[in-house]
């Protein structure tokens, strides 16, 4: 049977990253989805994107808003302090830490992305189809998810850190949920399985040690209590 599968906003929490990729190798999963965020807020970038790379998995991404507001900033459209009082020095590590070539290949990603398997099609955003900015969440009145002019079986969110399912006769609307800053609970990493196959959707609550993430938010951005907050929820 095939599995996918799907992650979104990691925003530089490698210890969360690890601990679902172990889950991934115990699940035989070869395949991954990415659906932007996968820096910004925590404090390693490069480690996200290094233990990507070497999970052997095929990993197909977009970029998410923090990856476009990283860009802004480097065009000199956005003023770091400002990022730094709302989000924390997440992006500005990212800055400095990610080489060239890699930094590059991240900011280059499309903003969405189509993809088919198994007979069943795939489309990736990270806010919403006609808005990639736009947050989606799982109590949203009705005519928020009548997405127009959609070919696919599958509309695959992230962006609002909270997972969802949600299907109709056309399509079915997921949302794996926060891999690096999950809002329902602390102290684990929210991902999915799709089985392609079946339609098999199997949401995955990952635990994993918040302890080093806390203190590197407490050496980075102490005063940015949010940070901490929120993986203790």
């Amino acid at each position: 049977m095939s599995k996918i599968a799907v992650l979104s906003d990691i925003h530089g929490n490698s210890a969360a990253l690890q601990a679902v990729l172990q889950e991934i190798c115990r699940w035989n999963i070869e395949e991954c989805f990415i659906l932007g965020d996968l820096i910004g807020y925590y404090h390693r970038p490069l480690e996200v994107l290094r233990f990507l790379e070497d999970s052997g998995l095929r990993c197909f991404m977009i970029r998410g808003n923090h990856e476009r507001m990283l860009e802004r900033a480097l065009r000199g459209e956005l003023k770091w302090e400002d990022i730094r009082s709302r989000y924390g020095h997440g992006l500005e590590i990212a800055a400095q830490q990610l080489p060239e070539k890699l930094l590059k290949e991240l900011l280059s990603l499309p903003d969405q992305r189509q993809e088919e398997r198994d007979g069943k099609r795939f489309l990736l955003c990270h806010g919403s189809p006609g808005d990639k900015d736009r947050y989606i969440y799982p109590d949203a009145d009705a005519e928020i998810f009548d997405f127009t002019g959609i070919e696919a079986d599958y509309v695959l969110l992230g962006h609002t850190h909270y997972p969802m399912i949600r299907c109709s006769k056309s399509f079915c609307i997921l949302n794996p949920g926060s891999v690096g800053q999950a809002r329902e609970r602390g102290g684990y990493a929210d991902w999915c399985i799709i089985h392609t196959e079946n339609d098999v959707i199997t949401m995955q609550h990952t635990r994993y040690d918040i302890a080093p993430v806390l203190d590197e938010c407490r050496r980075y951005d102490q005063d940015i209590v949010y940070l901490q907050e929120v993986l203790r929820r």
